[in-house]
């Protein structure tokens, strides 16, 4: 067997080696969460947006997999901007149950991510930087917001997530953890007064969202 035959070998064996052992470790030292999430705590009127809950087709909810979400548009009658809410709360990053990343999802759903970097938001114990997508799909524009929410604090790298899970599990603490995501159109006026529209809607949302979210309020250092 020639040296590239052994590597074609050995890197997927290696893989799956370590991807059982990733999965046996959350299984073998998994803690149950003291307390889950409560989102209908979250109120629909955040004045001055008004919000209408919004369900998804069934089929999504089974791929996601999580305990509970909630998605709800929140329409501003003023017109200064509406805004899009969905949380999901994953009581245990079981296997199949762990939180999609919207770098798949997106272009999946037909929307091209145009640009992306991190914006500090407040998200409920402090300011983090949090990801901002600016995505395309035909002539529309909108701008994406998300972020993880773990026992840990506030997460927004993929990889870190399930570094910080691995994290949790061995050191004996809850896995569960939190998606959240706002989207909204892009304003004629562009990114920045988009930015500064979504930082007055946090700033009505992050009180709400740390009482409906069993985790410490707290930023992520």
């Amino acid at each position: 067997m020639s040296g590239r035959s052994r590597a074609g070998f050995w890197v997927p064996a290696l893989v799956v080696l370590a991807s059982g052992l990733y999965a046996r470790a959350l299984r073998s030292h998994e803690v149950a969460a003291p307390n889950g999430a409560d989102l209908g705590a979250i109120p629909a009127s955040l004045a001055p947006w008004e919000g209408t809950d919004v369900r998804f087709d069934p089929r999504i909810y089974q791929v996601l997999s999580a305990d509970t979400t909630l998605m709800r548009y929140y329409r501003d009658p003023g017109g200064a901007g509406d805004m899009w809410v969905f949380v999901a709360y994953f009581h245990s990053q079981r296997t199949g149950a762990q939180i999609h990343s919207p770098k798949n999802c997106l272009p999946g759903g037909g929307w091209n991510i145009l640009a992306r970097r991190p914006v500090p938001l407040e998200v409920g114990g402090g300011r983090a930087a949090v990801n901002r997508f600016l995505i395309g799909r035909g002539d529309e524009r909108q701008v994406v917001y998300y972020w993880f929410l773990t026992r840990s604090g506030v997460i927004t790298d993929e990889y870190a997530l399930k570094l910080d899970l691995m994290r949790n599990a061995l050191l004996r603490r809850p896995t569960d953890a939190a998606f959240i995501r706002l989207s909204t159109p892009l304003l004629r006026s562009g990114t920045e007064a988009t930015d500064a529209l979504t930082a007055r809607f946090m700033a009505r949302l992050a009180p709400a969202l740390t009482q409906a979210l069993p985790f410490p309020s707290r930023v992520r250092p």
